[in-house]
């Protein structure tokens, strides 16, 4: 966008001299004219866009100023003066410090030659802007200095301004896209947590029946190692629609997983009124999330799971007293807040109780 600035801003100068500098009667010098314009132009325009060494827009002033000092000696067309006008308004805007003085500057050494050629008498005999510009006198001279230069010096400030402005929307660009990429980022590692630590756990839980019934009741050792198979696989499956953007989670799927998960370690299950319809996939990962945490630092004998209006209470009586560390629920009950919902867990008398509501929820859960 700073490119696409610059070159319209410069070109549009470009067109100004052009305009001025074809008055010129002698063909040799309207060619040297033209093309010091261009190069004045491109250089300042690469600096503009590139920050190059300092010394390229004090040389480009001078010569520009060299310029405007034959445009009036030959009584040229008085645009001649615009690249030293451009020169000195780069000149003045980036000075770090006393602008005004080097504004004054300026505008005093831009203002010379019209003084001098005055004084000296030259005859007048040119376009009828140069010559109205010598004959009015120095004040006339002064106040198209002034004017032209400052005019320069406004439009190069108002340049930065809105390049500024420019740069700190970009700015802003670039974080909510980094931040956007954290979420998603965010948002994966949550999923994979879902996937893979339950799933784990479970692999654990029945290879270690396995292990047991290895020699007692081979069989059912054998019908466990399958089903430790089924789950690898079904893993494996799932972190490839993760990964593709496919997952998808069910929360009745999950109640009958989480009923025969718990029924395996000999705990009992209940469910207590209807799921429902809505929001299955956020309801479904606090099923998954807390069989999962159960199974793993639990040592309960009774699950309960009660649903309500969008609401679900997940209860188990195996939990100590002590303030539970939150880890993938915290991460859960941020996924509820920006759907606009709520999580919250809490510990009485040795039952750890985790209730989340969706957007709208009304009814309360009973107990």
């Amino acid at each position: 966008m700073h490119r696409y600035t610059t070159w319209s801003l410069l070109s549009s100068i470009l067109m100004l001299m052009f305009v001025g500098l074809g008055w010129f009667d002698n063909p040799g010098l309207l060619l040297t004219s033209l093309a010091f314009s261009v190069l004045a132009t491109v250089v300042l325009a690469l600096y503009w866009a590139e920050q190059g060494p300092r010394w390229i827009v004090p040389t480009m002033t001078a010569a520009g100023y060299a310029l405007w000092w034959v445009s009036v000696l030959c009584l040229t067309n008085p645009l001649g003066a615009l690249p030293f006008a451009l020169g000195a308004g780069m000149l003045v805007s980036y000075a770090p410090r006393h602008r005004l003085w080097w504004a004054l500057l300026a505008c005093a050494i831009g203002w010379a030659p019209l003084v001098i050629v005055r004084a000296l008498g030259v005859d007048l005999d040119g376009p009828p802007t140069m010559g109205a510009a010598v004959e009015n006198g120095p004040g006339f001279g002064l106040g198209l200095g002034v004017g032209t230069i400052f005019a320069f010096v406004l439009m190069m400030w108002l340049n930065r301004y809105a390049w500024n402005i420019s740069l700190e929307l970009e700015d802003s660009r670039q974080a909510t896209a980094s931040l956007a990429v954290m979420q998603e980022r965010f948002r994966f590692a949550a999923d994979l947590h879902d996937i893979q630590g339950h799933t784990l756990h479970v692999i654990r839980l029945k290879a270690r029946l396995a292990d047991r019934l290895l020699e007692r009741d081979p069989a059912a050792a054998r019908q466990h190692l399958a089903e430790i198979e089924g789950l690898v696989a079904e893993t494996l499956a799932e972190t490839r629609s993760l990964a593709y953007g496919q997952r998808e989670v069910s929360l009745r799927a999950e109640l009958a997983n989480s009923q025969a998960l718990f029924e395996a370690a000999g705990i009992r299950f209940t469910v207590h009124g209807a799921p429902p319809e809505e929001g299955e996939e956020l309801l479904g990962l606090v099923v998954r999330e807390g069989t999962t945490n159960i199974l793993r630092h639990a040592q309960a004998s009774r699950v309960d799971v009660r649903f309500g209006d969008r609401r679900i209470l997940l209860s188990n009586d195996g939990a100590a007293d002590a303030e539970p560390k939150l880890r993938g629920l915290a991460r859960l009950g941020e996924r509820f807040r920006d759907a606009g919902g709520a999580l919250q867990a809490s510990v009485n008398k040795g039952v750890f109780t985790t209730e989340a509501s969706l957007a709208g929820s009304r009814e309360a859960v009973r107990a």
